[in-house]
């Protein structure tokens, strides 16, 4: 922290993260569990069974260790309530919250302006999408917090050469890494910088600077090999999907994002920094276009600082051009209030029980359809659904798996039957819709249905609306209409 700032920023900074807070927690249990918590709440139910999450199926869960295990933590201390799951969510939460006192110190760092850190805590306190995110069982909030420790790490190595810094930095990125796979793509981006950062102060032999720029291409061209392989990824066809959710959903923090490299916006006495911002949010962002197997925006949220700090910078830079002629306490103060008024649209300030999630992240109402099948259902009813891992939390056994790719890449559905069954819970597999006549002919129970296996499974789903045997008994919408789900009875 600069000995620069004033006393009442402090403050002002506490009341933000109060309010950050206030936002994040309030009803945080009220929402449904949805798809993708659940797969970290299985893996954190059999972590604290086992010390390690060894699903039913004999597979090991390895997406984002550090949250399993921080979940795993919190269902040791309180009991797991699936109908009001607010303990597991507490760690997004800190994270999410303490993720603002972050942007703020590594802004000031940047820049050694605490207005503009000020406006740019102020933005990710209130921004709805960093709310939404704060608030659910998975590790992006986690993977974003500990990318921007990295980079203020990182950071003040590079002012510093101390090289406590360096390995704070090293240790960021693997808590990174731990929390969600993404915190790989940044690993071009530092060898980089860090490689050519040389440039900046001295001119090089042409030698060395050849040198210089061969490590770059080779290790920039190795790790693209290293993770097309690993994670067996294919080029995404969802390009303009992306580009799309920026141009209506963050087009304010785009414009601003591009707009830093405009003549008269970027100076000389901050090029270093803006390369630096600029190399961690279009190189990892190039990465994920590249590799995403399919659109799911969340892969770019943890993006999100990166943007709001680039942003701000061109709206405070730009301020200053328009009002360079007043005095400078009062500039501070209009360009703080340009910024925000830019940011509103996308923040919120009053608390809500349910934050939607960007499309690609569908919130069905899981926890009123699971509790009316708890209420209405016979002995040896049996439950059939597109997510038997949703089901093994709700009513503590999977039922049957129907067999439905979420994201339609047949590749992974292949991956999801181990042994026979279900790769999350081990449940028995319905592999198509004759073997689900047959399963239905033979017993009795609920069949779940959503808009996602409407799509993917359009015969079963027609079916199950046509055969007498099969009577819609339930219906809900997701609180923002984003899914719906069914539940058929027969």
């Amino acid at each position: 922290m600069s000995s620069k700032i004033s006393y009442g920023v402090p403050v002002l900074l506490g009341l933000l993260l109060c309010a950050g807070l206030f936002l994040r927690i309030w009803k945080l249990g009220e929402s449904s569990l949805w798809v993708d918590e659940g797969y970290t709440l299985n893996a954190a139910r059999e972590t604290v069974i086992h010390g390690y999450p060894l699903l039913p199926s004999g597979k090991v869960y390895t997406g984002g260790f550090l949250t399993t295990y921080l979940s795993a933590l919190t269902l040791k201390i309180v009991p797991f309530d699936p109908y009001f799951p607010w303990a597991p969510r507490l760690p997004s939460v800190l994270f999410g919250t303490g993720l603002i006192a972050l942007v703020f110190f590594f802004a000031e760092a940047l820049f050694k302006d605490e207005y503009l850190a000020l406006a740019i805590a102020f933005i990710t306190a209130f921004s709805q999408w960093e709310i939404a995110w704060s608030r659910q069982v998975r590790g992006y909030t986690a993977l974003s917090f500990f990318l921007i420790l990295l980079l203020f790490f990182f950071w003040r190595f590079l002012e510093t050469s101390k090289k406590k810094y360096a390995v704070l930095a090293v240790f960021s990125l693997v808590f990174a890494s731990l929390s969600h796979n993404l915190g790989l793509a940044f690993i071009p981006s530092a060898v980089i910088f860090l490689l050519s950062y040389r440039f900046f102060d001295s001119p090089l032999p042409l030698k060395r600077q050849a040198i210089y720029i061969s490590a770059i291409a080779v290790s920039t061209v190795a790790f693209s090999v290293f993770v097309y392989y690993y994670f067996s990824l294919q080029g995404s066809n969802f390009i303009s999907n992306y580009l799309d959710f920026f141009a209506d959903e963050l087009v304010v923090f785009s414009l601003g994002a591009l707009a830093v490299f405009v003549p008269g916006i970027l100076q000389k006495k901050y090029s270093k920094q803006i390369i630096f911002i600029s190399l961690f949010l279009f190189l990892p962002f190039l990465y994920i276009l590249i590799y995403a197997p399919t659109t799911q925006f969340r892969y770019i949220f943890p993006l999100f600082p990166l943007m709001v700090i680039l942003a701000s910078f061109s709206l405070w830079r730009l301020a200053h051009i328009i009002f360079k002629d007043i005095h400078h306490a009062k500039r501070e103060m209009i360009a703080f209030t340009f910024i925000i008024l830019f940011a509103l649209p996308s923040l919120s300030f009053l608390p809500k029980s349910f934050y939607g999630l960007e499309n690609g992240s569908p919130q069905p109402d899981f926890k009123d359809a699971f509790g009316f099948i708890q209420k209405t259902a016979s002995k040896n009813d049996i439950v059939i659904s597109p997510y038997a891992h949703m089901t093994k939390l709700f009513l503590g056994q999977g039922g049957y798996w129907l067999k439905t790719s979420i994201n339609g890449i047949p590749d992974n559905l292949k991956r999801s039957i181990v042994n026979g069954g279900d790769y999350y819970v081990g449940a028995p597999v319905i592999e198509d819709l004759e073997n689900l006549k047959r399963i239905s002919s033979e017993n009795h129970g609920f069949v779940l249905a959503n808009f996602t296996m409407k799509v993917r499974l359009p015969d079963v789903y027609e079916f199950l609306n046509t055969d007498s045997r099969f009577q819609m008994a339930y219906k809900s919408f997701a609180p923002n209409r984003s899914d719906f789900i069914e539940l058929y009875r027969f």
